[in-house]
């Protein structure tokens, strides 16, 4: 999906995908960066590349936290907005 987005300039649904991935080791993303287009070309400003590495056993000691992220959120100390 990705390399169909970098063929025709639409990541939307390889972004999709991408937030949907499950039980993986090993995550690699390139795309573009700077989502804004240059005046001359309408290029895209600038592309990247990442590699991440999961250590599952790293991750399942942070696992225990997700089931309090809304009562955190919740009391941060930011104004709520009407």
């Amino acid at each position: 999906m990705r390399a169909k987005g970098l063929e025709t300039n639409f990541y939307f649904e390889s972004d999709m995908a991408w937030m949907d991935l499950k039980d993986h080791t090993i995550e690699v993303v390139i795309g573009p960066y700077e989502v804004y287009e240059d005046a001359l070309f309408n290029y895209k400003a600038s592309f990247e590349c990442f590699l991440t590495l999961v250590d599952p056993a790293e991750t399942k000691k942070i696992e225990q936290f997700a089931k309090y992220l809304n009562e955190m959120e919740s009391n941060l100390p930011i104004a709520k907005k009407i």
